[in-house]
């Protein structure tokens, strides 16, 4: 599957830049998107039939420091890339970086054990999504992750319009500044390893979330410098970094007999959520709606992490 979702994110990505139109363009870009995809859902997979337990968070800190980084990192890029190009330039680097994956791919070897693997067609494969999206203990830790995936979201929606708008920042600074951020991401994602359990990362990094939350929603009501906002997002999503690993591996964990599965809705239910808060940052004021969007996400994500303590704790005692 991962080999076939990289063959159709090349041979898409050539598709987008030879599109005769604006309609063609969009559907191949569709189909680019939803390939890509693949090694989204298939890297975590992957790593939960290698690694067990604070093994398995810690790879996934790896993986969530890349993955928090993409987002952040790839509108900077792609303005560099079209400073000296145009738009078709955008979609050669894609597929450059395509075949290098491709080639890279190739050598992998499988890992997930024969006694393990799926012997059912294609399409059955599907019914595994109804006892997953019935785990109540995997969907909790999934939520939470998507909750704080919308603020993340939310801060990519807005911060242009915040920092260069309201701001005033110049291109280049706001470049450096959305870099800064994106370090924030990676510096949350290693430390979460330094934790003795995944639940005790969790638990502070959602408390850090919310608080942060608050404060930048307040810097941003009462228009304070930039400092005072600058100061409590980096720190926000340094929480951010810290729940993206931890939150896959808890919940990849609760559901070891569908790990392919379980990391497909992981990932739909992220970006889901992301889409979701994406255009709600805009409805009338944008310094308003973004601080009360964050707030929003990040106390319904305490709440969960609660929520699921209480759940391990009663697990526990019922042991």
């Amino acid at each position: 599957p991962l080999i076939a979702s990289i063959a159709i994110f090349i041979i898409s990505t050539i598709f987008c830049i030879f599109a005769w139109d604006i309609e063609s363009f969009i559907a191949f870009r569709f189909v680019q998107g939803a390939a890509g995809a693949g090694g989204i859902v298939l890297s975590r997979s992957i790593s939960a039939d290698l690694f067990h337990g604070r093994a398995l968070a810690k790879f996934f800190a790896m993986i969530a420091a890349v993955n928090g980084l993409a987002p952040i990192c790839a509108p900077v890029m792609g303005g560099v890339i079209l400073s000296f190009t145009d738009w078709r330039g955008i979609f050669v680097t894609l597929l450059a970086l395509g075949i290098v994956l491709l080639f890279l791919c190739i050598q992998l070897k499988e890992t997930l054990a024969g006694e393990r693997r799926s012997t059912v067609p294609v399409l059955s494969t599907f019914k595994q999504f109804a006892p997953v999206l019935h785990n109540t203990k995997f969907m909790r830790y999934t939520v939470l992750m998507s909750f704080a995936m919308a603020v993340m979201f939310a801060y990519i929606a807005s911060s242009p319009f915040i920092f260069q708008g309201h701001y005033h920042l110049s291109p280049l600074v706001y470049s450096v500044y959305f870099a800064t951020n994106a370090v924030a991401l990676a510096i949350g994602s290693f430390l979460s390893s330094s934790f003795r359990t995944p639940q005790k990362a969790i638990h502070t990094s959602v408390i850090g979330l919310c608080a942060m939350s608050f404060v930048f929603a307040a810097a941003l009501h009462f228009e304070f410098p930039f400092f005072c906002a600058a100061l409590p997002l980096f720190l926000m999503l340094i929480c951010a970094g810290l729940i993206f690993p931890t939150a896959s591996a808890l919940a990849i964990d609760c559901e070891r007999r569908n790990t392919g599965t379980a990391s497909a809705v992981l990932g739909a239910m992220n970006f889901i959520f992301g889409g979701i808060v994406t255009p709600l940052v805009g409805i009338g004021n944008i310094m308003h709606s973004t601080g009360i969007a964050m707030i929003v996400c990040a106390v319904v994500s305490l709440a969960l992490a609660f929520r699921s303590r209480r759940a391990d704790l009663a697990e526990a005692a019922e042991a």
